[in-house]
């Protein structure tokens, strides 16, 4: 060991001050120079007392460093974790820089802050059950030559159409559209394709109960024929033209 710290080529006493700093800690200043001038007999007086200062200097750099970690940002004196030091009552150390707006939470009767209390949030409102549109049931109800009125087949085709309906959903509204064949004038054919859906909506209300304003009504004469029976003449024509004297039925539907 005495070699090792008091070789003259490798003179290292800060490194004496490393390995053996608790035991050095345990001892005054004075001690570790007598420790010193035993370990480092073998060099002469001026050569010990060099390394003496070497090793005054290292202890206080020790110190001083030491005591710079101890000493808290905020005013308070702490150890190397940031723990505050305290006296025997408790009491946080202050160092000389200390001011009563540097108080810290467990010191100086500082308490943290309460949490500003959370409103809890209104329960959301119930979900307004929404019913759902079903698909539309669509029909045709046909009309004999130059007819408006509804025929006792005319009328078991629209009951068919609602009972079928009913079964699907609630009948919400309805669109009539009537149309006729191309045999008499346009007005004329206008006029009468409007009151075949009328005479629809009018058995509609009085056998189904649907409302009348929940109906629309619309005529298109003989612009939208199903069939154009080209060639074709009198009797023969009316006959072949029977499908175009029509309306059409569209109900629409709400889930039940």
């Amino acid at each position: 060991m005495p070699k090792y710290l008091c070789t003259r080529f490798f003179l290292r006493i800060p490194c004496f001050a490393s390995r053996h700093a608790k035991k050095c800690l345990r001892y005054t200043i004075a001690n570790c120079k007598a420790m010193l001038r035993v370990v480092c007999s073998n060099l002469d007086r001026e050569e010990v007392e060099m390394k003496i200062r070497v090793a005054h200097i290292a202890m206080l750099s020790v110190l001083l460093t030491g005591a710079t970690q101890a000493l808290a940002a905020e005013g308070y004196w702490s150890n190397s974790a940031g723990e505050v030091w305290r006296n025997s009552p408790g009491e946080c150390w202050h160092t000389n820089f200390w001011s009563s707006d540097m108080a810290i939470v467990g010191c100086d009767g500082k308490t943290a802050e309460a949490p500003a209390p959370v409103a809890e949030p209104a329960p959301e409102p119930a979900p307004v059950p929404v019913a759902m549109p079903a698909a539309s049931a669509d029909g045709a109800v046909n009309f004999g030559f130059d007819r408006a009125d509804l025929d006792a087949d005319a009328k078991a085709a629209i009951d068919t159409l609602v009972q079928n309906a009913q079964s699907q959903g609630t009948i919400k509204a309805v669109r009539l559209t009537g149309h006729a064949d191309r045999i008499g004038t346009e007005d004329y054919n206008m006029d009468l394709s409007l009151r075949r859906a009328t005479s629809v909506s009018n058995y509609l209300s009085s056998s189904a109960g649907i409302e009348p304003q929940a109906m629309e009504i619309g005529g298109r004469g003989e612009a939208e024929p199903l069939v154009g029976c080209e060639g074709k003449r009198g009797g023969e024509a009316i006959r072949c033209l029977a499908p175009n004297r029509r309306v059409d039925v569209i109900l629409e539907l709400m889930a039940r």
